[in-house]
């Protein structure tokens, strides 16, 4: 992933960082001369309280897509935590923020927990 995020700051200091409970987490960019997309699918969802997250639905039946435009700055010092460890847990607050937990040792079992917290930057071509 690192290496796609520090692809697309060189075409814009923002990038979206979008994911769905089925599994997805999508990253993109777009300007007014390119617009790059990746995904990557199947991604483990943990179970909370013995709910399966992949069987949340929107009012029309669709999976809901969350997404946050962060810093792709702030987003490269979070991917430099791939040196402590790659267990991390994502959580977007639509439009206002990504909140990562990374998990030092086994997940279940985490002598710590690295929090990193990128607010959403606000989209100025938005109304």
């Amino acid at each position: 992933m690192r290496t796609v995020v520090e692809r697309m700051a060189k075409l814009s200091p923002i990038i979206g960082f979008s994911a769905s409970p089925s599994g997805l987490v999508k990253l993109e960019i777009g300007t007014e001369a390119v617009g790059v997309e990746t995904v990557w699918e199947n991604c483990q969802i943990p179970e909370i309280n013995g709910q399966d997250p992949q069987q949340a639905t929107d009012e029309n039946g669709q999976q809901p897509y969350f997404t946050a435009l962060v810093s792709i700055r702030s987003l490269l010092k979070f991917l430099t935590s791939y040196v402590v460890s790659t267990t991390t847990i994502a959580s977007i607050c639509q439009a206002h923020c990504v909140i990562l937990y990374v998990f030092v040792g086994d997940m279940h079992e985490a002598g710590a927990v690295l929090t990193f917290y990128i607010p959403s930057r606000v989209d100025e071509g938005a109304e």
